[in-house]
């Protein structure tokens, strides 16, 4: 797979991470169970962001 597919992949997480934090501050949560939810999936987008990154930096500095 090409480092740049994955360099899109995370630029769309960033995406959604920002959407997503965005509908948190705007208190669009309808309760505590809702809010805890919505944290919850932004922790999943960070995790898998920071998931892609590592590997795209490991392609790209591969030397095999």
């Amino acid at each position: 797979m090409d480092s740049s597919v994955l360099r899109y992949i995370v630029d769309r997480i960033d995406e959604e991470i920002a959407k997503s934090s965005t509908s948190l501050g705007e208190g669009k949560a309808t309760d505590y169970g809702d809010y805890k939810w919505r944290c919850g999936i932004v922790r999943g987008y960070l995790l898998a962001k920071g998931i892609m990154m590592d590997v795209t930096d490991h392609m790209e500095n591969d030397d095999g």
